[in-house]
Order: structure tokens, then C-alpha cells, then sequence
């Protein structure tokens, strides 16, 4: 981790976009040694997403999105799943020093509780959403906010202990490049009966989710060690929370005029959460030079 001199000028975690060096925070400016300059935002944030590493205009959810998630996840009805994350992650880490992120972090509500779960490592967080990152802002101080993408995350190499991915898109190649040895990685996805009655409101047939997708692309340097779920109901009490969950699904994106009138109808929804939750550990590169599946392959030839 590299080290704060709070009488001068702020070193972070944070890594310039486009050449790498460490950034320095310099009176409201983060600056590399390349002269490379990003300026802090009045909310709190620094932009580290180059306009010409964007896919759209404005990536990311909407403000008319980011206000929906939010209020959804201020009912609680997500609570039992930010409980199983921090105790997941606290029966797994040791919380009295270095840098963990949350990879997508949305507006900040799990990373928010991460941050009082662990007070004495420093977190960072991003989102490709400008909008939800300025969100962000207002639920913690204490965590150092951007707006990047997993495809370039503006860290230092093994200058992260754990990272947490909800819903979002893992960069294994990014990923494995700023853990630390034996870093933790968190995934959180939906399991097979995710939402299950919501998507059975909007359409005639429904599939199950794939679950083990993550697994299946786990690359030969991580090794998983734990495997868990999370399931439980809930009950969308108003018109106002049926379309605040839905505007936090992929469903949003997709769902026909037909089907969001008959979605409008109802008046309370009781659905399902079913979240598969997997814990990764990065080998050491002693460990990542041991492969015991090909050693076992070839003595079977």
C-alpha cells in the first residue's frame, strides 16, 4: 500500500489511465508524473474513464436509474444479501491494513457497509456511471470514489486485498494484475431462480439463469474456495418498488409496452432472491507454477 504524507500532497491506490504512474492528489487535482491531470469533482469523485476508452456518451445506468436502485436498496429488501457479503468477506480476511474495491460498485450501498465493516483498510470503488459514482459520494467519505471501467482499472498491480463484483462484468486478466497474493476475490450472481415471479409478470416463458458461469471461466491463477447461496422472499408493497426493482434489471432494457402495462396492473409483487455467492483466492506464483490437472493429464498419457 503506498504510504499518505497528509502534510503534503496524497498519494492513493489510484494509478493514471493513461500511462500507469501513481496519481498524487495536489490541492483538487490528482496528477502522475507524466503530468497526466484529473480533476476531484465537488461531490468527491475523480473521473478516471478517457472519453475515448467510452463505448457511449454517458455509459452506464441513467440518473433516472440510479435514483430507482436507490431507493430499492434504502427498503432493506436486498439486506440479507449485504449481511452475507460482510460476513463472507469477514470470515476470510484479515481487516487491519491495506486496499480492497468494490468493481461496479453502482451507487454505493454495499460499499458503504464495507467500509464500516472495515474501517481500518482503505476501499476504493468504481463505476462506469457517472451518475451513480456522484450518488456514491453522499453514502460515505471514507471511500475513494472514480469513474472507470473493469477493463482498465486505474490501480496498482497486488495493490488490492479484496475485491467485490455484484452484478457485475469480472476482467480476470484486471483482476489477477491488482490483487495482492492469496487476494480475495467476492462474486455475487444471480442464482437459477433469480427474480423468478417478477419475470414470470412480464413474460410467458421464463428461463433459469445459468448458474457456475463464473466458475467455468475462472482462469488456472485463482483457485475458488467457497460456494454459497442466498435465497430469500420478498414482498414489492407499491407500483413504486415493482418499477424500481425492475429498472435495476436487465429486463428494464428489454421488456415490451404490452408487457410493462401488465406489469403496471399490479399493485403488490412476492418474489424471490436466489444470489450465488463465490469467493476466489489468487495462487501465489509459487502455487501457479504447480498444476496438478495437467501433471495428472500427462501421466495419463
Amino acid at each position: 500500500m503506498l504510504s499518505t504524507d497528509a502534510s503534503a500532497a496524497e498519494t492513493s491506490a489510484w494509478h493514471c489511465p493513461h500511462c500507469e504512474q501513481p496519481l498524487t492528489l495536489e490541492s483538487n487535482s490528482w496528477r502522475c508524473a507524466n503530468n497526466h491531470s484529473f480533476d476531484r469533482a465537488r461531490q468527491g469523485y475523480v473521473n478516471l474513464l478517457p472519453s475515448n476508452r467510452k463505448q457511449s456518451k454517458q455509459p452506464g445506468d441513467s440518473p433516472e436509474m440510479v435514483l430507482a436502485r436507490s431507493r430499492f436498496l434504502d427498503t432493506g429488501h436486498y439486506q440479507p444479501l449485504r449481511q452475507a457479503v460482510l460476513s463472507v468477506l469477514g470470515s476470510q480476511t484479515t481487516p487491519t491494513r491495506g486496499n480492497w474495491l468494490d468493481a461496479g460498485c453502482g451507487e454505493g450501498w454495499y460499499t458503504a457497509a464495507l467500509q464500516q465493516e472495515f474501517p481500518a483498510m482503505k476501499g476504493f470503488a468504481f463505476d462506469i456511471s457517472k451518475s451513480a459514482v456522484s450518488t456514491c459520494c453522499r453514502r460515505s467519505k471514507a471511500v475513494h470514489w472514480a469513474v472507470a471501467s473493469v477493463a482498465n482499472i486505474p490501480l496498482g498491480n497486488r495493490s488490492i486485498e479484496f475485491i467485490l463484483s455484484i452484478f457485475s462484468r469480472i476482467d480476470w486478466p484486471q483482476f489477477q494484475r491488482i490483487l495482492a497474493d492469496e487476494g480475495l476475490l467476492l462474486a455475487v450472481t444471480p442464482g437459477s431462480h433469480h427474480l423468478l415471479e417478477l419475470r414470470q409478470a412480464i413474460y410467458t416463458e421464463v428461463r433459469l439463469h445459468e448458474e457456475e458461469k463464473v466458475l467455468k471461466q475462472m482462469p488456472e491463477a485463482f483457485d475458488c474456495v467457497l460456494t454459497q447461496s442466498c435465497e430469500f422472499q420478498f414482498t414489492l408493497e407499491n407500483q413504486q418498488q415493482i418499477q424500481d426493482l425492475l429498472a435495476m434489471t436487465p429486463h428494464y432494457w428489454h421488456i415490451r409496452p404490452d408487457q410493462r402495462e401488465r406489469l403496471g396492473l399490479l399493485q403488490t409483487l412476492t418474489t424471490r432472491a436466489d444470489f450465488r455467492l463465490e469467493l476466489f483466492r489468487k495462487k501465489t506464483p509459487a502455487q501457479a507454477s504447480l498444476n496438478p490437472w495437467k501433471k495428472s493429464h500427462s501421466s495419463n498419457e
